[in-house]
């Protein structure tokens, strides 16, 4: 009972509202001493000011790059600011889009922007041939990552990438 008694007691005292607001104020004050991490100022935004993550011409490039990909089956990687930038803007079922995949596995299973969260494995079960990066700030390290979704025979497709460094048509043409 002394046990339990005192368990009762620490658990009050850690997770009591005045205690979990007494945390939260020094959150936020450590949040607000600390420099800013906002992108480049040059980095034109959607979104809150200072967010960095969603270029001016997001939208124009993914309809390029759509258009390109005409007639396949499309899955953009990432959930983030981006791709919910690009849901907000396009019917991405409409240009093709037919699942998104995710770094974080707890997403997998899941559904948004009435599209299915899928693991690079489970893509090819959903028709997939074609992988756009929807990212970035992240474009470069997903890039890097390629190679798992083009041992699965997907092709990956980057936004962002210098006009030079264009992804190989076929990634059985990959040296």
């Amino acid at each position: 009972a002394e046990m339990g008694h005192r368990s009762w007691r620490s658990a009050h005292e850690t997770f009591s509202r005045p205690a979990q607001t007494r945390a939260l104020a020094i959150l936020i004050n450590e949040f607000f001493s600390e420099p800013s991490r906002a992108g480049p100022k040059s980095m034109p935004v959607f979104g809150p000011p200072g967010c960095g993550t969603v270029p001016a011409d997001a939208v124009d490039r993914a309809l390029h790059m759509f258009g390109t990909l005409h007639n396949r089956a499309i899955a953009l990687h990432g959930c983030g600011a981006h791709t919910k930038h690009l849901a907000a803007e396009l019917d991405l079922s409409s240009v093709g889009v037919v699942a998104l995949c995710d770094d974080n596995p707890m997403n997998h299973g899941s559904v948004r922007f009435e599209l299915p969260i899928a693991s690079p494995e489970d893509l090819s079960h959903l028709g997939v041939t074609d992988v756009v990066i929807s990212s970035n700030l992240h474009e470069d390290a997903i890039w890097q990552r390629r190679r798992t979704y083009e041992r699965l025979g997907l092709r990956v497709h980057r936004l962002y990438a210098d006009r030079s460094e264009a992804p190989i048509a076929d990634p059985s043409e990959a040296a």
